[in-house]
């Protein structure tokens, strides 16, 4: 796809990830619809990449995805929108036991409900466009640890909505693709890394997931500190962008391809085993 001129809209693209992939693309000439949440966030990246048009959108907000595709709309008019990047995402570890129905309400809002809302908003004009979906995702929804089940069943039932909407626009001329980035060095580490160091949730102290919390830190702090760089993972998505034929699936990382693997290839009690044993091991820096 040849991109200069082309449209886009990123969600979630108010730092991180979402920030460098709408600036990597402002750069390749595109015109680039980046939703935030805050106008400080919107001035930012409008200073930083002239053809960056900054939105509010908060993905759980129908009035918000409402008036983000209104406006695409009416600026892009017949040619449509050429690329949906959907990047907006929340992050919650806990026991099964302990999340809160409240907690994974928001995960599934966010991570799914959120998604779909956006998807269906602006269908019709990648449609016109004959457009790419590209969805960030996450290895979590095949190779889930202890803690990590409420984030991997969101990013699961998003995969597999991404699995059915692929079937049922190929004919239509819409392409989606599936992107799973391993750790990136975000700062939305540092949130969840300073909430299992301090002990500020209810369970972490508890007897029964004292280790694995403990293993899940050291497992985060090695991805905080030796993860892909925002960077890097706006390249990759850069280029899946660009291609003429783009993979279905796309994972980026030894650690994503290596997790994913485990699980194709070793029996479920064994990989069971090996993460119960290595997360309570009490070396976890060997995580």
């Amino acid at each position: 796809m040849e991109l200069e001129g082309r449209s886009a809209l990123v969600t979630g693209a108010s730092q991180g990830i979402g920030e460098s992939i709408a600036l990597a693309l402002a750069r390749r000439g595109m015109r680039v619809y980046a939703g935030v949440r805050s106008v400080d966030d919107g001035e930012r990246l409008a200073a930083a990449a002239g053809t960056i048009t900054a939105v509010r959108l908060d993905i759980c907000e129908p009035s918000d995805v409402k008036a983000a595709a209104a406006r695409i709309e009416a600026e892009v008019g017949a040619a449509g929108l050429d690329v949906l990047v959907n990047n907006a995402g929340a992050l919650t570890l806990a026991p099964i036991e302990h999340v809160t129905l409240d907690e994974l309400r928001h995960l599934f809002e966010v991570n799914v409900l959120g998604q779909v809302a956006v998807i269906q908003a602006t269908l019709p004009l990648l449609r016109q466009a004959g457009g790419r979906i590209v969805n960030i995702g996450s290895d979590a929804a095949k190779f889930t640890l202890p803690l990590g089940g409420p984030y991997g069943a969101s990013k699961a039932a998003f995969d597999i909505i991404g699995v059915a909407l692929r079937r049922e626009v190929r004919e239509q001329g819409v392409t989606v693709v599936a992107f799973q980035p391993g750790s990136v060095t975000t700062r939305l580490w540092d949130r969840i890394l300073a909430d299992l160091r301090a002990g500020r949730s209810t369970w972490s102290d508890h007897p029964s997931y004292r280790g694995f919390a403990a293993g899940v830190t050291a497992v985060a702090a090695r991805g905080r500190h030796k993860g892909q760089s925002p960077d890097a993972v706006a390249a990759a998505v850069l280029r899946l962008v660009a291609m003429r034929r783009p993979p279905v699936l796309q994972r980026m990382g030894w650690d994503a391809r290596v997790r994913s693997l485990t699980i194709d290839l070793l029996p479920t009690r064994m990989v069971d085993n090996m993460i119960i044993k290595r997360l309570t091991a009490r070396d976890t820096g060997s995580v």
